[in-house]
């Protein structure tokens, strides 16, 4: 396979043509029905390693495929966004990056201008959205949207799920405390009309950059463009001041028009792999549908595992806040998968001095500020691999007094969809702190005379080359 060259990823036809390069695509040529069948599918290969997918018949749907799972395994997703798979240089990678954004350009045109409707416009007759669990009566799309903050004009784009309530209208997921949900929030103080751009189909460094958690104000766009090493090409829309990537695959415009009303949305196969509760949300008008010719519509189901790698970049900006609070301390960070990559972070960090005694306390309610989602911190030492759960376990039982190392914390706000909270008129839970590192009085002293007493028992260093026949070596020792 040729080298890679994330600048070649421009759209998400690209991406999927490099998946194929590498072996990683999987063409599914039988008629898939988006009604539960092609998610079923998706969720088949849940407990193996997951390729991407491309359904090259949709059902109702002629000239139209549909692709999945492109971001599913993590070591593809940074191949194709261009970032190191090693964990600490990924960190340090991305904030660099943030650091450098590269600022997009408007072009005249563009591939998602190749057909325009803007009048007797019914959304499910012309594009596929997805019924994925047997329990969801609405069609939804899970695409990037795009609007602006009504006093600077700066754009936001983020990934807030879209749920088809009419032949013309979607439900845009807008919460308060989400960046779109500043922009909508004054706009309709002001009872004016609030623009939006729906976007299906992307590149995967676009992807990436409107769901990475950056400050408010940041265009999402320019990060987009760092990822890849290039600008991101805009293009207008056609009927809203509002900008997309002109390679889209698909785009819906629209508008959320006073008085604001809300339609029940869900329930929904969440990210936490549980129905999400019915709630009230807003939805646009829909004023023009724009796509390419033979479209792909890009399908992230949330609940399944493409929808995690996206959250890699928690891991960098979790990383980056405790760092700022603690830089020689903070070794690494590492937000767990069982946690769906929000809830659950465990932070590797190194005691050199009987006066940093106490500072892992400060790192854990640091951890705290940086999202309202993360529950749970767990604090270990720099011999323990954070990247194992097995050891951070061991750490747990074998260096943690609970009496003595764990704090349970005040209810304070959590997401919604965590069904411990989500049920509860507020949606609050406690916070939890364990310190799993060495307490430095212990930490000093001396099992035997040069060995701390939590020392891990060592082993003497020997190549299996000297021991082991080839087939042996072969069948046994993967790294060989």
């Amino acid at each position: 396979m040729r080298d890679l060259n994330v600048e070649e990823i421009r759209d998400l036809r690209s991406a999927i043509r490099f998946a194929e390069e590498m072996g990683e695509l999987v063409r599914i040529k039988k008629e898939v029905d988006m009604q539960y069948e092609l998610a079923g599918v998706v969720a088949a290969f849940e407990s193996s390693y997951a390729p991407a997918l491309l359904f090259e018949k949709i059902k109702g749907y002629p000239g139209v495929s549909v692709c999945a799972n492109l971001m599913a395994e993590r070591s593809r997703a940074l191949k194709l966004c261009g970032l190191p798979e090693e964990p600490l240089k990924f960190k340090e990678k991305l904030l660099k990056i943030i650091e450098a954004p590269i600022e997009p350009r408007i072009v005249k045109d563009g591939p998602c201008k190749e057909n325009i409707v803007k009048e007797k416009i019914d959304v499910l007759k012309l594009l596929p959205g997805i019924l994925a669990e047997v329990h969801q009566k609405n069609y939804y799309f899970q695409p990037i949207v795009v609007s602006k903050d009504p006093d600077t004009g700066v754009r936001n784009v983020g990934m807030y799920r879209t749920m088809v309530a009419g032949s013309n209208k979607l439900t845009v997921n807008i919460r308060r405390e989400s960046h779109i949900g500043s922009h909508y929030y004054r706009v309709k103080e002001r009872n004016q009309p609030f623009p939006v751009a729906i976007v299906v189909g992307l590149d995967p460094a676009t992807y990436l950059g409107a769901i990475t958690k950056v400050p408010y104000g940041y265009d999402e766009y320019g990060l987009a463009g760092a990822f890849r090493g290039s600008p991101i090409d805009l293009v207008k829309c056609e009927t809203v001041d509002l900008e997309v990537p002109a390679t889209s695959e698909i785009v819906i415009e629209g508008e959320i028009l006073p008085p604001y009303e809300e339609v029940s949305e869900g329930p929904w196969p969440e990210y936490a792999r549980y129905l999400s509760n019915p709630i009230k949300r807003p939805y646009m008008t829909v004023k023009a549908v724009t796509f390419r010719n033979n479209p792909i519509n890009y399908v992230i189901i949330a609940g399944l595992k493409d929808n995690y790698p996206w959250r890699l970049a928690n891991d960098a900006m979790l990383y980056k806040v405790l760092k700022d609070h603690a830089a020689d301390f903070v070794v690494d960070v590492y937000l767990t998968p069982g946690s769906l990559h929000w809830h659950h972070a465990i932070v590797k960090v190194r005691k050199t001095d009987k006066l940093q005694e106490g500072l892992q306390k400060n790192v854990g309610l640091a951890a705290f500020q940086w999202a309202p989602y993360l529950d749970m911190v767990v604090l270990v030492d720099e011999d323990v691999n954070i990247y194992d759960l097995n050891e951070v376990d061991w750490a747990i039982c074998t260096r943690c007094n609970p009496k003595e190392q764990m704090f349970i914390l005040p209810e304070a706000r959590t997401h919604a969809n965590i069904p411990i909270a989500g049920i509860r008129e507020e949606v609050v839970k406690s916070k939890l702190i364990i310190d799993a590192t060495v307490p430095w009085k212990y930490k000093v002293k001396e099992k035997i005379p040069g060995v701390p007493y939590f020392t891990k028992s060592q082993w003497k260093k020997v190549n299996l080359k000297d021991y082991l026949e080839k087939k042996d070596l072969e069948k046994w020792i993967k790294q060989f």
